[in-house]
């Protein structure tokens, strides 16, 4: 039993490992939660942003809604800057949308293999498992009905 302790030792670092793997899934989806989140909060600013614009490109709206007054048939606050920052603000607010959602699909993608490396070292760890638990029945029987020998002067070249 005491030769065997490294392969013991062995199945125990591969468990450790897939146990690691876990926690790491669990992270990236804590992470891809987080940017799904910032992606909806994202498009609900752009929303926000395209309606404003909307609003902003009828003069009559555009002025009741930033407040602007006619003196002398003279606004205060030109629109055209106005319109520039929101169409500037939308474009920005677009593009960190799709840069948010490549990352969500990256991430999703990352999950997948990491979900898959799980599944492949699990089949390997109850693989390393059933031949240790084979060994040892191995074992037993052999000490069962040969109870003279020594298992450590047991070769299997002997049987």
């Amino acid at each position: 039993m005491e030769q065997r302790q490294p392969q013991v030792d062995a199945l125990q670092a591969k468990l450790t490992e897939v146990k690691a793997f876990v926690d790491s899934k669990e992270d990236a989806k804590k992470e891809l939660e987080v940017l799904w989140r910032r992606i909806k909060t994202t498009s609900m600013l752009l929303t926000y942003l395209k309606s404003k614009a909307r609003i902003m490109s009828i003069p009559r709206l555009a002025h009741t809604s930033c407040g602007i007054r006619h003196q002398e048939g003279v606004g205060l606050v030109d629109k055209n800057d106005i319109m520039e920052a929101l169409v500037k603000r939308v474009i920005m607010a677009e593009t960190e949308t799709a840069i948010q959602k490549e990352k969500v699909t990256l991430g999703q993608e990352e999950i997948k293999k990491k979900a898959l490396q799980i599944e492949s070292m699990s089949v390997k760890v109850e693989e390393m498992e059933r031949f240790a638990l084979m060994e040892a029945l191995v074992k037993r029987v052999l000490f069962f009905f040969f109870p003279l020998v020594s298992s450590s002067s047991f070769s299997p070249l002997e049987i």
